[in-house]
C-alpha cells in the first residue's frame, strides 16, 4: 500500500505541474494561442528580424569592389561617386560641372557657353564663331568672313595682340 501511495502521490504531483505549464507557457492548439505566432498563414509583414551581417560583409564588399565595372543599366545617384579610372564608351550627360583636383571648374553650362575657372590649354586648332576675350598664342590667324575687315577690327586685333 505504501508502494501505491507514493505513485499515486507522485502521478498527481506530476499531472497537476503539467498542467500548469501548458496553461501558462504553451499555445492551445485547438483553439490557439494570440501570444505566439500563428503557423496557418505565412504572413510576416510588419514584423522586425535583426540580421548579423558581419560575418560576411567583408566577402560582400569584395563583391562589389570586383565586379563595380561591370553596370549594364543607367548609374543614377544623388550621393557622390568616386572612381580611380573611368572609362566611357557611351554619352555623358552631367547635370551642373566638373571640378578638378586643382580646384579647376568647367561651369555654366547654360545656352552654349562654357565657363572654365583656370587656364586652357588647346593643343590643336581652336574654331568659333564669336570670341570675347584676350588670345595669347604663339600664331594667330584671323579669317573674318563676310568680306574685309573695317579700321576698327583691325585696330581691336593689334590692341590685343
Amino acid at each position: 500500500m505504501k508502494k501505491e501511495g507514493m505513485f499515486l502521490f507522485i502521478f498527481m504531483f506530476l499531472l497537476i505541474n503539467i498542467s500548469l505549464i501548458s496553461s501558462a507557457e504553451l499555445p492551445n492548439l485547438i483553439e490557439g494561442n494570440r501570444d505566439l505566432p500563428s503557423l496557418d498563414d505565412a504572413d510576416i509583414s510588419n514584423k522586425t528580424f535583426n540580421v548579423n551581417l558581419t560575418q560576411n560583409i567583408n566577402q560582400t564588399i569584395n563583391n562589389i569592389t570586383n565586379n563595380i565595372n561591370q553596370f549594364d543599366q543607367s548609374l543614377n545617384t544623388t550621393d557622390s561617386v568616386q572612381f580611380d579610372n573611368l572609362t566611357l564608351t557611351g554619352n555623358l550627360t552631367l547635370g551642373q560641372k566638373i571640378t578638378f583636383a586643382f580646384g579647376e571648374i568647367i561651369d555654366n553650362i547654360v545656352d552654349g557657353w562654357i565657363r572654365v575657372v583656370g587656364g586652357l590649354n588647346v593643343t590643336d586648332n581652336v574654331t568659333a564663331d564669336n570670341f570675347i576675350g584676350d588670345i595669347e598664342a604663339d600664331f594667330v590667324k584671323i579669317a573674318l568672313g563676310g568680306g574685309s575687315p573695317t579700321i576698327d577690327q583691325m585696330q581691336e586685333y593689334l590692341d590685343n595682340t
